[in-house]
């Protein structure tokens, strides 16, 4: 009887274990946090929403000799968090301009876009994801 209460205890937490993992849609200011596109974020604060309109990754791919190391850009849409309404779009890049403000209010940090491209291997635009940092400047 011991063997069949461990076996279901066992299985119990496999179970458990194999549940899918599903991606917060909350971020945490000044917290390092992954982003996808096309998903609206907000702000633990319920001050900010954001959606990751467009990425463009031109980084030179891995197996390959580049003249220039490229660079990866992100369109971040900043939405009144009641009405959803456009605040504005803050353009980032992993060479030119990794740091931008929206208004006085809130800044992004762009640390990385995964996964990095490997030579002759495709990437689904679904599977890219940018890691940042928002801070809320002033209350």
């Amino acid at each position: 009887m011991k063997n069949i209460y461990s076996i279901l205890v066992f299985l119990t937490f496999g179970l458990i274990s194999c549940e899918e993992q599903v991606d917060s849609t909350i971020f945490r200011y000044g917290v390092e946090t992954d982003f996808r596109k096309d998903v609206v974020y907000t702000s633990e604060d319920n001050a900010l929403k954001i959606e990751i309109g467009k990425i463009s990754d031109s980084r030179c791919p891995t197996g390959v000799v580049c003249i220039w190391q490229g660079e990866a850009t992100v369109t971040i849409r900043a939405l009144h968090f009641l009405s959803s309404s456009m605040m504005g779009d803050v353009t980032l890049s992993t060479f030119h301009n990794p740091t931008d403000t929206l208004g006085s209010t809130w800044s992004f940090k762009l640390l990385n876009v995964k996964p990095y491209p490997v030579y002759q291997q495709e990437v689904d635009s679904s599977s890219l994801v940018t890691t940042m940092v928002i801070n809320r400047i002033k209350n």
